[in-house]
This record gives structure tokens, sequence and C-alpha cells, in this order.
């Protein structure tokens, strides 16, 4: 499966979550992923990066909650996802394309 290090790095965002409590994992809102990720993207940039993901059957929108006042989408892997990135097996990267591979401008 060909992800972009953008993809890889929201997969990331999400496989942590918010980490675990008493043995039971918390999973991120949109809000969340967007300030955790390596690169400062858009609410829309990361709409798209989630649905690509989402179709690729690695992450699902699972509920809502209220977090912090207001009504928030929750994103968590899906057993493929997590098993995927914690192996790196099933994933495969593809360049962005501002992605540079090291090469200074």
């Amino acid at each position: 499966m060909h992800l972009t290090s953008k993809q890889l790095n929201v997969l990331g965002v999400i496989v942590n979550g918010n980490g675990t409590q008493n043995g039971v994992f918390i999973p991120c809102d949109l809000d969340q992923i967007i300030e955790r990720v390596e690169y400062k993207p858009t609410k829309a940039a990361i709409h798209f990066s989630i649905r690509n993901l989402i179709r690729k059957g690695l992450i699902e929108k699972v509920s809502t909650e209220l977090r912090r006042d207001r009504r928030r989408v929750i994103i968590a892997p899906t057993e493929l996802g997590r098993s995927s990135y914690n192996s790196g097996a099933d994933l495969s990267y593809i360049a962005d394309e501002d992605d540079t591979f090291g090469v200074e401008s």
C-alpha cells in the first residue's frame, strides 16, 4: 500500500492517539491531529489525508464526543492501520510533491 510521508505522519499520530488510560486506548480528534503532525497543514489538507486513509482501510471515524466545549469527531486506527504502521511491512513510501529527498534548495 502506498502512502505519502504526510499520510504516514497522520497515520502515526492517529495510531499513537492520546495514549491509554486504565489500559483503554484514547483516540484523537481532528484538532489534536492538526496540532501533532510534523508539518503545518490546513484543515482541508488533513481532511484530504483522512479521507484517503479511511478509503485504504487504515483509520475510521468512530464517534463524536464533547471535548473542549465542542462536539468533535473521534478518529481511530483500524486493526489494519495499527498493525501496518507498527510493522511497516504493508506500507511503502511515495514522495510528496514537496519532498526533496535530502536535497537542499
